[in-house]
């Protein structure tokens, strides 16, 4: 008897890349959790279908190569493009998150932030005269800084194209714990960062105008495409920068350069994004969390899947 079509057609087409499915349910109750918070606090969010219609572009993409061209190049492709579908939603709905969480009355804690650099030693107002007063200095700094978006695309590429998943994997949940602990935290320990509490270079301080509209409820909508970084603590810069520096640990012929760069970006953090070196102590806390959290959870993972693996085995047979 033949085989209906349908079940033969089924099996020819390709499954989601592995662990994507875990990465969407977690999106997708990050996204319910924020649809019931926008809700109850009256802030709405604009624009969020280019989010949708760039994740739908990238997952189409990931299936077309993933079904129609069947080489490596092709399943290159399709990790590529999926997991920058990932991390699409991913970015989206971590902004929303610290939007959500700055929606708060906690009083400002910027002096509690200075004094505890106080206390280690560390002067903003005079490390930021010194680097202004240094050119080279300076535009090292700056360009290190402004590299960390540019670091996490290459991140992306270079990480989905390996035949070994789990590097990705694990930086993208790292990030997603990170981000979450980040917008969390941000939301009890609000500041509006040292160019704003030093008046110093405000021009730089873009966060402020939406962070002071979400404390004094002045505005209720934000376009997802507008959003700013309002996060001052913890310092999501040195997130970035110490998650690309584990990730790339094991990748003997990128490691270097990527501790030298995100070295440098760590350095630039003070003076070119206004934080408190309690901002970068911050992050580095929620970054060794986060590495912990999903580095248990990987490995839960992996016991309950050789688990699942045995229990399936018929009589006689053996793992390979």
């Amino acid at each position: 008897m033949a085989r209906p079509a349908s079940i033969g057609l089924s099996r020819q087409l390709p499954s989601l890349p592995p662990g994507a499915r875990a990465c969407l349910g977690a999106l997708a109750g990050l996204a319910l959790l924020e649809w019931a918070w926008a809700g109850a606090a009256g802030i709405g969010f604009g624009n969020l279908h280019r989010v949708g219609l760039m994740a739908l572009a990238l997952g189409v993409i990931a299936y077309v190569a993933a079904a129609r061209v069947r080489t490596r190049l092709g399943a290159r492709i399709a990790r590529v493009a999926a997991a920058y579908a990932l991390w699409v939603l991913l970015t989206a709905s971590g902004a929303i998150l610290t939007y959500l969480c700055a929606h708060s009355r906690v009083p400002l804690c910027d002096a509690a932030l200075l004094r505890i650099d106080q206390a280690l030693g560390f002067d903003w107002p005079a490390w930021y005269s010194y680097v202004a007063a240094h050119r080279s200095l300076h535009w090292v700094l700056a360009v290190a800084y402004a590299s960390g978006g540019y670091q996490i695309s290459a991140a992306i590429i270079y990480l989905a194209s390996l035949e070994d998943t789990r590097p990705g994997l694990e930086f993208w949940w790292t990030s997603l714990l990170s981000a979450v602990l980040t917008a969390l935290v941000s939301g009890i320990f609000p500041a509006l960062g040292s160019f704003a509490y030093f008046h110093i270079a405000q021009a730089q301080a873009v966060h402020l105008p939406h962070l002071l509209a979400l404390r004094d409820g002045s505005v209720a909508l934000f376009n997802i495409d507008q959003m700013e970084g309002i996060v001052t603590m913890p310092s999501y810069h040195t997130v970035t920068a110490l998650l690309l520096i584990y990730v790339f640990r094991h990748q003997r012929h990128l490691r270097l350069p990527v501790l030298v760069l995100n070295v440098l970006m760590l350095a630039s953090t003070p003076s070119m994004g206004g934080h408190y070196v309690a901002d970068m102590l911050g992050g580095l806390a929620v970054t060794a969390v986060s590495i912990w959290l999903v580095r248990r959870g990987l490995r839960w993972r992996a016991r309950v899947w050789a688990g699942a693996r045995w229990s399936a085995l018929a009589p006689g047979q053996v793992l390979d």
